[in-house]
């Protein structure tokens, strides 16, 4: 029984598509999270300021806040991760 080559496979196309740059990639993950964190801030307020009677349930209120603190803390890490390279980066003696 022999054991078939593993084949080349095609890197996954990035969120801003094929031909995007490091930074532009960087620019949509943090206007995606804005996005987020937008939404979820007009969903509260139309929480709290509907009647006993309202049509928006708790559970989609939770679920928007904590979507959008998962990913500002994703955003807050990817920072921490390039802050972390910069400084090696000045650090290195030439």
């Amino acid at each position: 029984m022999a054991i078939a080559p593993v084949q080349p496979t095609e890197p996954a196309a990035s969120a801003a598509g094929p031909g995007a740059t490091f930074a532009q990639t960087l620019l949509n993950g943090l206007n995606a999270t804005n996005d987020k964190l937008v939404s979820a801030d007009k969903l509260v307020k139309a929480f709290a300021t509907q009647g006993p009677d309202g049509d928006i349930p708790i559970h989609q209120v939770a679920y928007a806040i904590e979507s959008a603190r998962m990913d500002f803390e994703l955003d807050l890490q990817v920072r921490t991760k390039l802050l972390d390279a910069y400084q090696q980066f000045m650090a290195m003696q030439i």
